[in-house]
Formats: C-alpha cells, structure tokens, sequence
C-alpha cells in the first residue's frame, strides 16, 4: 500500500479554502485532497493546488507525528480551518510553527500545530476513503506537460479584486455573474498561477463560461 513518509502542510493552504464550496451536495467537494505533492481544492469550476512543505523529518519536534498510511488523504475544510486558528500571530520558530502536521493511521486522521509554547494542538478529523476516491483526478487535468499553446494573461493581483469589489455592488448579484474576457484563441480550460516574484504560490485551472450560456439573475 502507497504511504506517505511526512505531511507538512503550509499556512498559506488558507488561499486554497475560498474555492471550497461549502453547500456542495457531494461531500467530497466541500473539503481537500491531499497527495504525496500537493493539496488540491476544487468546486468544479476552479482546481488550485498548493504545494506540501519541504522540512526534513529530523527538523520537527519528536512530539508531532506526521504522515499517512495511505498515499491519498482528504480532509473537511471546516477541519482545515480550526486547525489554521492553532496556528500563532507572531510564530518563534516559523519554519515549523507556521505549518499543519498531518498523521493518519488506523483510520484516525489528526492535524497537529506548534502553539507560541511549543505545545502541540490537535484537531481529530474523521477519515474518509471514500470521499479520497471521488475525488477528481487533479493531476490529470492539471496536466500542464499536455498543454496546447496558449495566449498568456497576466493580471496584478490587484486588479482582480477590484474586479470582484465591482461585482459585488451589484444587488441582485449570484453565482452567475460573470466578468467577460476575449482571447484571439479562447480555451475551454485556463491555466493560472498566483506568484510572487519568480515563484510559484498556487496554481490550478478553472473553466471558461460557454458563450451561448445565459443563466437568468435572480
């Protein structure tokens, strides 16, 4: 059976919690999938990921337990959350205060943090392998190796969320509101990263709207 040695996940997974939709009808999509890689969140539409930690083993403290017994595990956001309140303001030691130590085994799943006292917190999770199995196959569509060329986009961060501060005036806004861009070579699926600098913070795809789509608002 595939396992995974250490899971050591990022304070900065929070990004990846505003994708999630909670009031999803299939369970599966109202929390993450975690690999031997990455943590990878999706509400059909949009599919982030951001990378796990790279610490070495020997680096964290003897009192955390951290990896899994399977090479797949998904967790609630809700439980993702209160483990990232666990997390202190002003961390001592960030390089390993600001992460989420996951173990699962014997069909137990706990998050573990490093409070400002070096004592550990704990949020117990209920496994589920079947929500890890429905889970879509995100490296598969997430295959940028297959990608055709395509026109890149560059936005400053900025301007999308003035785009959505203008979305958000509208009254009768809902899900379909829709922000409208052209390409010369439009594709059904857009690749995007979030960078600082040279390097990589979450990247994913999301789904392009079909033109001849009109959902009336409500």
């Amino acid at each position: 059976m595939e396992k995974m040695e250490k899971v050591v996940i990022g304070k900065d997974v929070k990004a990846l919690l505003s994708v999630i939709d909670k009031d999803e009808p299939r369970i599966h999509f109202r929390g993450v999938l975690i690999d031997g890689e990455n943590v990878w969140a999706t509400d059909t539409k949009i599919l982030a990921r951001i990378k796990l930690q790279e610490i070495d083993k020997e680096e964290i403290p003897a009192s955390i337990k951290t990896g899994a017994d399977t090479g797949k595990v998904w967790i609630y956001a809700d439980s993702l959350n209160r483990a990232l309140s666990n997390i202190p303001k002003k961390p001592a030691l960030p390089m390993i205060q600001n992460n989420i130590y996951l173990n699962k085994e014997n069909g137990k799943i706990e998050l573990q943090t490093i409070d400002q006292n070096m004592v550990p917190a704990t949020v117990q999770e209920p496994t589920s392998e079947s929500n890890a199995e429905n889970f879509p196959d995100c490296n598969t569509i997430l295959d940028t190796s297959k990608d055709t060329e395509k026109t890149e986009m560059i936005f400053g961060g900025q301007i999308i969320l003035q785009l959505a501060e203008m979305v958000k005036t509208f009254k009768n806004k809902n899900k379909f509101t829709r922000i409208v861009m052209k390409l010369d070579t439009p594709e059904r699926a857009v690749n995007f990263q979030v960078k600082q600098n040279d390097k990589v913070l979450v990247d994913g795809c999301f789904m392009l709207c079909k033109s001849e789509e009109k959902e009336e608002e409500k």
